[in-house]
């Protein structure tokens, strides 16, 4: 998960630059089909490069830049219903802008970016992330099990609650033919230091029986790992959470990226 979140902020970082060129001109057009042809579907894009004066684009120098996007598939099961990014000032190597991509814009960017960020996911964006492969294998491997034969996920859903509270409901077959289980954990998530997401307060039931805490907090202990931001830092990203709002149909985050240039 943390190589995606990477790989989400290099492609991010690669569209809004490569499109610095064509003598100093910033076409918003360009930049829309830029976008687009860098993801699975969007639905409405709104840039603004901000240079006083413009001609220090070609010097490779840009004072800001402001991007909103709303309804932006970048990946499969991978949508964010809100993306807004604003940049500081950013240095390039503007004779080689064309040439930016994932493996060479270390070389081409020539000063630290800084970013911030905020996103808002519907409950429909986070239950597509869910059902993905990578997620149900964790959530599996989460699960605690209830016989030796094991049990194959059969549907997931999460339910956004009131208190900053999420609810994952799972059902599962077993391979004992017509043998289901329906497992179901409700948490709270609180922001530690700005640094990682802390899951609290669980309760869950498995078939309809309420689950020790024990096992509980083998479920959470899982999870909690996965959601240390410091985790970042092996790909060269330092990110700071500034804050995180869980509504009854979405979920709002707001954060600042800072990947120095090395």
């Amino acid at each position: 998960m943390t190589k995606n979140i990477m790989e989400f902020l290099i492609s991010t970082f690669t569209i809004f630059t490569a499109l610095m060129s064509s003598g100093g001109f910033i076409i918003d057009s360009a930049f829309t089909n830029a976008i687009k042809q860098n993801s699975e579907s969007v639905e409405e894009i709104e840039v603004r490069v901000e240079n006083v004066p413009t001609h220090n684009i070609v010097k490779g120098e840009v004072d800001s830049i402001k991007l909103a996007v709303r309804g932006w598939g970048l990946r499969e099961n991978f949508r964010l219903d809100v993306f807004e990014l604003e940049t500081d000032p950013l240095k390039f190597d503007f004779s080689r802008i064309r040439e930016i991509n994932r493996e060479t814009w270390r070389e081409i960017v020539q000063s630290d970016i800084n970013v911030g960020i905020r996103t808002v996911m519907t409950e429909d964006d986070l239950n597509a992330i869910v059902r993905s492969p990578r997620a149900l294998e964790i959530i599996s491997s989460s699960i605690p099990p209830s016989s030796p034969e094991g049990f194959e996920l059969e549907d997931v859903s999460l339910d956004l609650r009131p208190n900053q509270r999420i609810r994952l409901n799972t059902i599962a077959r077993s391979q004992t033919p017509g043998v289901r289980v329906d497992f179901s954990i409700e948490f709270g998530i609180e922001l530690i230091g700005g640094q990682r997401l802390k899951i609290v307060e669980p309760q869950g039931t498995f078939n309809g029986r309420p689950i020790s805490q024990e096992l509980l907090q083998g479920f959470t202990q899982n999870l909690n790992m996965r959601l240390d931001l410091n985790a970042l830092q092996r790909f060269g990203v330092i990110a700071r959470l500034l804050q995180l709002d869980i509504a009854d149909e979405n979920i709002g985050m707001s954060a600042l990226i800072h990947v120095p240039n090395r």
